[in-house]
């Protein structure tokens, strides 16, 4: 009997031998991580920026949020038998394999062929098995899938999909609530702030970004507040926006005939997070444009916020995590929120800084040689902001 997801926040119902519904408490598996002002970014902005900043998971990334609900559910059902099979060339499945380790039970990823060796040897070190496919996303998807079906202890662990994904990483609002109203305080602001004006995140399969819209929604109803605003930023050669808004206005892509060739690596590693799976579109419905902005960014300012933030955190930010910093980088984005989306003033903006193990210091310094503060085109809800002549 499959066991039963309901969308509250701190329980899972399963099912007893008998037949009966029981709720069982949901243990949090991910860490609590900071929250901090961005001084940098905050002065050359004309906004508050700050930082939540995911890298510091014991992963590297948000992924333990959502990953580590789902996975657990899983282990409610079947047992300390369980077996969780994930595909994943990334984050997800090195989120899996530290999870499972955590629960105590087996697990098996799925990778494509060009999955970075750093990446697998993680993985491995959680003590996952590792499982590489020839081929891109559907073919790693199917083999995953194919196994926990046959085997009736296996348990398929979505990367970005179902109820528990988006419930854990919702996670994310209630500690930004709790630590914005401290932490603003801690730095003796003449108005303590207690809720974000908006909050930015970088765009994949769609699961970061609904758990941010379940738990701000969540939230204004309890609060009696207006809607959150939510910025959502993706690269054009990725571009998860594109099919999921059914936008069918070619947009330009030219950076990457620029690219050194640590770079054109840290591209293909970037559109297999983004560019091998479609956005879900669920994120899209009941939100309306006013509430909701899509960005699209060409590669270089992604890597350009990436070496920055790199500098200021003194942390490695790869690609796909970069991406979310591109409004603060480049103000023009957020002055142009404030006059099109009736954002009012100087904003409090908290940008999830998603986290991620595909980069390397190597890579960092080709991101500052070859782009470096950023050039090509910001397009914002199909309207160019900003483009910018490679020097």
């Amino acid at each position: 009997m499959a066991i039963t997801v309901e969308t509250h926040r701190a329980t899972t119902s399963k099912v007893t031998a008998s037949g009966q519904p029981l709720t069982v408490p949901y243990p949090r598996l991910h860490t609590i991580t900071p929250l901090v002002y961005s001084e940098g970014l905050s002065a050359s902005s004309g906004h508050n920026i700050w930082l939540k900043l995911e890298t510091e998971q014991l992963s590297g990334s948000f992924k333990p949020r959502g990953i580590g609900r789902s996975c657990w559910a899983a282990v409610q059902r079947l047992g300390p038998a369980a077996h969780l099979v994930a595909a994943s060339g990334g984050n997800a499945g090195i989120a899996a394999a530290l999870l499972a380790r955590t629960l105590g039970v087996k697990c098996t990823v799925f990778v494509h062929d060009k999955t970075e060796q750093l990446v697998m040897d993680k993985m491995r070190s959680y003590g996952a098995n590792v499982r590489v496919m020839d081929g891109g996303w559907e073919r790693v998807d199917a083999g995953a899938r194919e196994l926990a079906r046959t085997d009736p202890l296996a348990q398929y662990i979505h990367p970005f999909e179902g109820d528990d994904v988006v419930r854990g990483h919702a996670s994310i609002i209630d500690e930004i609530y709790d630590q914005l109203p401290q932490v603003s305080g801690q730095r003796g602001m003449e108005d303590t702030v207690s809720r974000p004006d908006v909050v930015c995140c970088s765009v994949g399969g769609g699961g970061l970004i609904r758990g941010i819209m379940l738990g701000l929604s969540e939230h204004a109803e309890r609060d009696g507040t207006p809607p959150t605003h939510v910025i959502g930023v993706t690269t054009f050669g990725s571009d998860s926006w594109g099919g999921a808004s059914n936008r069918t206005t070619p947009l330009l892509h030219w950076t990457t005939r620029y690219l050194a060739p640590k770079a054109w690596s840290a591209r293909l590693a970037l559109r297999s997070q983004f560019g091998a799976i479609t956005l879900d579109p669920e994120p899209l419905k009941g939100r309306s444009g006013r509430h909701l902005t899509e960005i699209r960014v060409d590669d270089a300012f992604a890597g350009a916020a990436a070496w920055q933030a790199t500098d200021e955190l003194n942390q490695l930010i790869e690609l796909s995590c970069g991406v979310a910093l591109v409004p603060a980088y480049q103000p023009s984005v957020l002055d142009h929120l404030v006059a099109k989306k009736g954002l009012a003033g100087k904003l409090n903006v908290v940008i999830v800084v998603c986290g991620g193990s595909r980069i390397d210091l190597e890579t960092i310094e080709e991101f500052k040689a070859t782009y470096g503060t950023g050039f090509g085109e910001i397009v914002v809800d199909g309207e160019i902001v900003q483009n910018v002549a490679r020097p």
